[in-house]
């Protein structure tokens, strides 16, 4: 369910996007939010990365290759970009929940 909101609310902002850029820009000639959905994606792979390379550091500390300093400053790292990603989509859920409430 809420994987079909996040792709409904992609989607949504990707039409935004195409008929701002169409146009010229945004009103008021504002084309930086234009370049939202690169920001999110690199985000999304950002998090991948620091993910990988937690698991990465911590295949290597079970055979002595990694300091245990390496191993929680890698998972830290994992863990804050996991939740910075998750709290990015519950923001982006809610607001396409209020955008959806909204009389037309």
């Amino acid at each position: 369910m809420v994987d079909a909101k996040i792709n409904l609310a992609a989607s949504a902002y990707k039409q935004a996007a195409n008929i701002a850029q169409q146009k010229g820009g945004l009103p008021g000639g504002d084309t930086a939010d234009v370049s939202f959905s690169n920001m999110v994606g690199d985000a999304v792979s950002n998090t991948t990365q620091a993910i990988g390379k937690a698991e990465m550091v911590g295949q290597q500390s079970l055979v002595n290759a990694a300091s245990m300093d390496d191993l929680v400053l890698a998972v830290s790292n994992a863990e804050l970009a996991l939740k910075t990603i998750v709290a990015v989509r519950d923001r982006v859920i809610s607001a396409y929940q209020d955008i959806i409430k909204m009389p037309v």
